[in-house]
C-alpha cells in the first residue's frame, strides 16, 4: 500500500477523508462477518487444521483476538437474524454494539432467550447510532 501524504491535506480535506474512511468500514465489515459465519457453518476451518473458527481467524486470517471474537460473535448472531448484518452494513449499529447485543440474540447461545424477529428489530432500533 502506498503511503498517503495526509500531512499535505487541508483541514477540511483531512476531516472529509476521515469521515469517508469511517463510513466505509461497516459496509466492508458486514460481508466479512457473513463469510466468517458461512465458513464456520461449513466447518471449513477443520481441514486447515484448526480446532475452531476462532483459532482459524487468529491463526490463518491473522485477526487480533479481539477482532476475531467480535466478528465471530456477530456472525453467530446473524445466523438466525440476518437483520443484524444489514444493520452493520448500513452503519446503524457498529461491530462493538452488535457484539454486546449478540449475547441476547445469538440463537445458539444456551443462555439466550429465543427472540422473535420483531424483538430483534426493536433491539437493533434501540441500539442504532449508540456508542
Amino acid at each position: 500500500m502506498e503511503r498517503i501524504p495526509v500531512f499535505r491535506l487541508s483541514n477540511d480535506a483531512l476531516v472529509q477523508e476521515l469521515e469517508e474512511s469511517v463510513a466505509q468500514d461497516c459496509p466492508h465489515t458486514a460481508p466479512q462477518v457473513a463469510l466468517i459465519a458461512e465458513v464456520e457453518r461449513r466447518r471449513l476451518y477443520a481441514p486447515a487444521g484448526y480446532p475452531s473458527m476462532y483459532t482459524y481467524c487468529v491463526g490463518e486470517l491473522k485477526l487480533s483476538e479481539e477482532a476475531a471474537y467480535k466478528r465471530l460473535r456477530v456472525a453467530r448472531a446473524s445466523r438466525g437474524y440476518p437483520r443484524v448484518l444489514a444493520a452493520l452494513a448500513q452503519g446503524q449499529v457498529h461491530l462493538s454494539g452488535l457484539t454486546l447485543l449478540a449475547h441476547y440474540i445469538n440463537p445458539v447461545n444456551k443462555d439466550a432467550v429465543i427472540l422473535d424477529a420483531a424483538t430483534v428489530d426493536e433491539l437493533l432500533t434501540a441500539a442504532r447510532h449508540k456508542s
